[in-house]
């Protein structure tokens, strides 16, 4: 293997994983602010479509980690040079970050698309009724057990006027907000995949030698 298709097959994992969770994420939204289902059926959707995601997230990452792992050459050419380089944990836990991180910008430049062809404005007043929605729902629930409004009427409106005099978020912050968060969760994930991943090739080395 050489240092051009490891790349290659970072940029097609990365590929897959950013359109898998592309289509998550903009159906998430689409159940949320604009089935017309209603707050109990849209979130039960929501719950169980975001288990399915991360079942996906966590699936691909330790399948393509896995592939790599498995056809991976310790004689790696550079520059016209070969190398002695070992599939080791940090380049496997490197590989699921950056993977991850590639995916987050597809998923962000994805989500900007989407709501281009929502219409920002349409798309800001469905998160404000989503908003007042979830927060009557709130209220409603803590007036049932003898509490006032967990929510104030005023903090609400307080808040739907913030969101309403905030500029548009950029591609760029859509992509940095989606980054931090498919890093961190990318990271946690990539410690136990990449360690799996060692393990079974340190395995399989062990038993080819033992034959």
């Amino acid at each position: 293997m050489n240092f051009k298709d490891f790349w290659m097959d970072v940029l097609r994992s990365a590929a897959i994983v950013g359109i898998v969770m592309a289509i998550s994420h903009i159906f998430e939204k689409h159940i949320m602010l604009f089935s017309g289902l209603g707050l109990g059926v849209s979130s039960l959707i929501i719950s169980i479509e975001g288990i399915v995601a991360a079942v996906l997230f966590v699936g691909m990452l330790y399948y393509f980690t896995r592939r790599l792992a498995k056809g991976w050459n310790e004689r790696v050419e550079y520059m016209g040079q070969v190398l002695n380089v070992k599939f080791s944990y940090s380049r496997a836990l490197s590989y699921v970050l950056t993977v991850s991180m590639l995916a987050s910008i597809i998923v962000g430049v994805a989500s900007t698309i989407y709501v281009d062809i929502i219409g920002y404005d349409i798309y800001l007043a469905a998160q404000i009724a989503y908003i007042e929605e979830t927060v009557d729902f709130v209220n409603a629930a803590g007036q049932m057990s003898g509490s006032e409004n967990l929510v104030s009427v005023e903090s609400m409106e307080d808040f739907v006027s913030q969101l309403e005099a905030s500029e548009r978020p950029s591609m760029f912050a859509n992509i940095i907000s989606l980054m931090s968060s498919y890093m961190l969760y990318g990271g946690l994930t990539g410690l136990v995949v990449a360690a799996v991943a060692r393990r079974n090739i340190k395995q399989n080395e062990s038993s080819e030698y033992h034959e």
